[in-house]
């Protein structure tokens, strides 16, 4: 990762790829994703071929505006990197993506499941965003949004979409308890072969942590990642009533993510959710689920405006927001291009994508005649007649007919 010495990346595809060189093979398929077939995670990013944007002549600004509101902060684009768990396998990535976010105005989602405290990175000067799952019940999810407030949180995801899916078709690597050097030595052909990855733990004498410090409370002080598994795989799936009593625990920004039916947006705003993410939690929990940009508009259209709509699934180029920005978002969340970018250079890598996609969004909408992303709708697109067949069953309409 740090070892790579290269001119800046100028595509997500480059990044994926030093990610691949630098990461053992078990590392690159844990954040690769996807579940059973994984349908869903390639129809994820697929999907926007579908899509084509309308160019115009003599019309490009010099100057775009490409600022926006993402999860309650104000953002130089319309985007924030997503929480994505697992990334201690990374020396140092959280709080290079802190640093990285801090110097670019991005807000930074941190998983529940990071390595890294969530003060640790509001110290680092991000704008947190810090995600929840439902683990454990009221008492201790209440105690845990305490702790995430004194941290100086201030807005915060609740992930609805996880209810623990079955396996790949590829298969899916093991997890082990802990992170020694006997498993080290399970994992030491794929760590040998990778040894730019490898070095830095033997120099630090340690091995990536497997602990979640950010499900610390009074039951359980030091937290491990597979113990919290096993926590929440006996925990109760919350309701709507659920995602109520945390509102009126939290006064802070309130997003609910993995939203993909127009009825569920209704029922997330009705519980009081500040914003709704269009998300199928990157093709990760049941596959088969609409690509979530299929489900964009009609969820779009459900909330009407009466709070931002996020959107999450896909995004490999600057291009890519504008479309989804176009059919009803009114920002976007970076998953795995953040999370190769920062398996590929750390900090640097997680820069050098944010500055990809700022030239890529002002550069298409000079392109396509368009002086802010706040002007942006479907008169700048060209859609297939698949993506609005698609898109318009999902919303309970029958392709053709009105």
């Amino acid at each position: 990762m740090f070892l790579e010495k290269h001119r800046p990346f100028e595509s997500v595809a480059a990044i994926r790829a030093a990610a691949e060189r630098f990461l053992p093979a078990p590392a690159v398929s844990l954040l690769d994703g996807g579940n059973q077939a994984g349908t869903t995670a390639s129809a994820n990013a697929r999907i926007f071929d579908e899509i084509m944007l309308r160019s115009r002549l003599c019309q490009a600004r010099h100057e775009v505006c490409t600022k926006a509101q993402v999860a309650g902060f104000a953002a130089s684009l319309p985007l924030m990197i997503a929480p994505v768990a697992a990334q201690g396998l990374a020396p140092g990535a959280e709080l290079g993506q802190a640093r990285a976010c801090a110097k670019a105005g991005i807000p930074l989602g941190v998983s529940n499941f990071a390595s890294v405290p969530w003060r640790e990175l509001t110290d680092a000067g991000a704008d947190v965003v810090a995600q929840f799952y439902w683990v454990d019940g009221r008492e201790r999810m209440a105690e845990r949004l305490a702790r995430a407030r004194a941290a100086g949180v201030t807005s915060i995801i609740l992930t609805l979409d996880w209810t623990f899916p079955a396996g790949r078709d590829w298969g899916t690597p093991a997890m082990p308890k802990a992170l020694g050097w006997r498993e080290a030595l399970e994992w030491g052909p794929a760590a040998l072969s990778r040894p730019s990855w490898f070095l830095p733990f033997v120099v630090k004498k340690s091995m990536p942590p497997l602990r979640a410090p950010n499900f610390a409370d009074s039951v359980d002080a030091d937290p491990t990642f597979p113990g919290v598994m096993a926590r929440w795989k006996n925990t109760a799936y919350p309701r709507w009533d659920d995602v109520a009593w945390l509102r009126e625990q939290w006064d802070g920004q309130l997003s609910v993510k993995g939203i993909l039916e127009p009825d569920d947006a209704v029922a997330a705003v009705a519980a009081g959710a500040n914003a709704v993410v269009v998300s199928n939690h990157g093709g990760n929990d049941m596959d088969s689920v609409v690509p979530s940009l299929a489900a964009l508009p009609a969820v779009a259209a459900a909330v009407g405006g009466s709070v931002p709509v996020m959107f999450d699934g896909g995004i490999r180029r600057g291009a890519d927001v504008i479309k989804a920005l176009a059919l009803g978002a009114d920002s976007v969340l970076l998953g795995r291009a953040a999370a190769w970018a920062t398996a590929a250079r750390g900090e640097q890598g997680v820069a050098e994508l944010l500055g990809l996609f700022d030239r890529d969004i002002r550069q298409t909408l000079r392109s396509i005649g368009v002086s802010s992303v706040k002007e942006l709708s479907v008169d700048h697109l060209r859609q297939t007649p698949a993506f609005k067949g698609l898109a318009g069953a999902f919303a309970g309409e029958v392709p053709g007919q009105k």
